[in-house]
């Protein structure tokens, strides 16, 4: 657990497990869509079964939106908590405030990469 405690080996590691929690979603999801969506959409009609690897692309595009936009204030948080506030903070941001961002975007448009190739 040592190496965890160096960014550039857990961030890739964190994007792997997040990309296998994806895969799982998916997985569970897909064979499940069909009811869920049918109950929700209340017209009769039932709706359309969508594959394993293209409900796995919709989940990594949602995982990509909530990293995005959590993923900053999680580790702003973790910062804080860890290390205490910092008086004399600069105005630059640094890459390493911005790697959850940049995870994000990498889910997203893996995501859409997934669900066009299934």
């Amino acid at each position: 657990m040592e190496a965890l405690r160096n960014r550039w080996i857990r961030l890739p590691f964190l994007f792997g497990l997040g990309l296998i929690v994806a895969a799982l979603a998916g997985r569970w999801a897909s064979p499940r869509w069909v009811d869920y969506c049918t109950r929700v959409k209340d017209t009769g009609v039932r709706c359309e079964p969508i594959d394993i690897w293209t409900m796995t692309g919709y989940i990594t595009i949602g995982l990509g939106i909530v990293v995005m936009i959590i993923g900053p204030i999680v580790a702003s948080l973790i910062h804080l908590f860890a290390h205490g506030y910092n008086w004399e903070t600069s105005r630059v941001e640094t890459l390493v405030s911005n790697l959850p961002i940049a995870a994000g975007i990498a889910y997203f448009v893996l995501g859409f990469v997934i669900a066009a190739a299934a």
